[in-house]
């Protein structure tokens, strides 16, 4: 009987300290996405943007302005807030890229094994200016379960912002 006792404590202790992980986890993340909603209200309105759409995930947020054509993100990365504004005018082209990598057999396999190591919403610039990429998945802090949601997240921000910029170029015309 005493065993049966013992065992339970422990279970119940097991379970109190997994609640107090999960919880403590989840303020962290509410936290974090209260700095990034600020942030971004604060980025905003210095810029006078007025999101006609807007995406809030976990550690990061994207809000477009297709009045002012200029697209904002602040997200959070390295334990540091990093706000991106790109304005619609110097972008060249929008696309999804897939990055794959490999991962080598060493027994008895002659092929290396290819895996998806991200999947990023790429900018392309007019003038001599780096490409800028969004991250929508990654390996090692997505499950690969995420993996095509985040991939349909990633092709529907490219239309969008490929709408955009088809717009910009009939105005130009």
């Amino acid at each position: 009987m005493s065993t049966i006792l013992v065992a339970l404590i422990i279970i119940a202790i097991i379970a109190a300290i997994s609640f107090a992980l999960i919880y403590s986890s989840k303020q962290h993340q509410k936290k974090i996405t209260g700095e990034l909603l600020s942030i971004c209200s604060h980025m905003a309105s210095a810029h006078n943007l007025n999101f006609s759409s807007q995406e809030v995930s976990s550690k990061r947020i994207i809000g477009v302005d297709g009045i002012t054509r200029k697209i904002l993100i602040v997200e959070y990365r390295e334990e540091k807030i990093i706000e991106t504004l790109i304005a619609l005018e110097e972008v060249k082209k929008c696309s999804v890229k897939k990055n794959y990598n490999q991962v080598e057999q060493f027994q008895g396999g002659n092929k290396p094994e290819t895996f998806l190591q991200s999947i990023t919403l790429e900018f392309s610039f007019w003038k001599n200016k780096p490409p800028f990429e969004i991250s929508f998945y990654d390996n090692i802090t997505n499950h690969i379960y995420e993996m095509s949601e985040l991939e349909l997240k990633a092709r529907d921000w490219e239309k969008m912002i490929t709408k955009l910029l088809m717009s910009e170029t009939r105005e130009r015309a």
